[in-house]
């Protein structure tokens, strides 16, 4: 009896032997998607926005720690950590990259959809602090808060106000129809020129400082001009 059913295990593991051979020499994985794989033909890449090319990242992983530095007051290491925690390894010096690499690209795309600037400006310039020196951030905003346009210069001259008048109108392709001025006198003496070199400009409304338009109106008078 025990010869036997030593016997029949021998030819059981035999069997189960030359079958697990078979299998592992003529088996071969089958396609998931047998349809698409037709004539060994490969399967089709997946596609993806031509912006994110050679990027080891996937597109997601750009996208979201690009909008949470610009959204949120979070430095590039806290992003590092932010990222390490969902199994993501990336430097700061990869996501200052990806700032520096798709914020304008991502700023173009939005502002397609975006809703146009209103006619009527306000227009200002800040002093701020660069490298040492002081510079003048000209900016401008419509009635409802948007800003139109922004430009960093060294001084709050009449060819500097003009050049960020002159920026802010290629830039949206528009005139304004209105604009409120503050009390420097360059950018009531850079619309005054810009009135003469091209007569769109001369439907445009100025207001702003009293004392500014008085001290401009002075300035281009012809007895101020006789006395220099």
């Amino acid at each position: 009896m025990d010869v036997t059913c030593n016997h029949k295990y021998t030819v059981v593991k035999a069997n189960l032997d030359l079958l697990f051979y078979v299998v592992l020499v003529h088996w071969r994985p089958r396609p998931r998607n047998s349809d698409s794989n037709r004539g060994g033909r490969m399967t089709k890449a997946i596609a993806r926005d031509p912006i994110y090319r050679r990027r080891r990242f996937q597109s997601e992983t750009i996208e979201l720690c690009v909008r949470w530095y610009i959204t949120y007051r979070l430095s590039y290491r806290d992003l590092v950590a932010m990222m390490a925690e969902h199994g993501l390894a990336v430097s700061h010096t990869t996501i200052l990259r990806w700032v520096l690499r798709y914020v304008p690209e991502f700023e173009k795309r939005w502002n397609r959809y975006a809703r146009g600037v209103n006619s009527s400006w306000r227009v200002d310039e800040t002093a701020v602090p660069v490298r040492g020196g002081r510079h003048y951030l000209y900016r401008a905003v419509d009635k409802r808060g948007k800003t139109v346009d922004f430009l960093l210069c060294t001084d709050r001259s009449r060819d500097a106000a003009g050049a960020f008048f002159r920026k802010a109108v290629a830039t949206h392709r528009v005139w304004p129809r209105k604009i409120t001025l503050d009390g420097n006198g360059g950018s009531h003496l850079a619309l005054r020129m810009l009135r003469q070199e091209d007569s769109r400009w001369q439907g445009v409304t100025i207001s702003g400082s009293a004392a500014a338009t008085l001290r401009v109106c002075r300035s281009t008078s012809p007895r101020a001009r006789s006395s220099r």
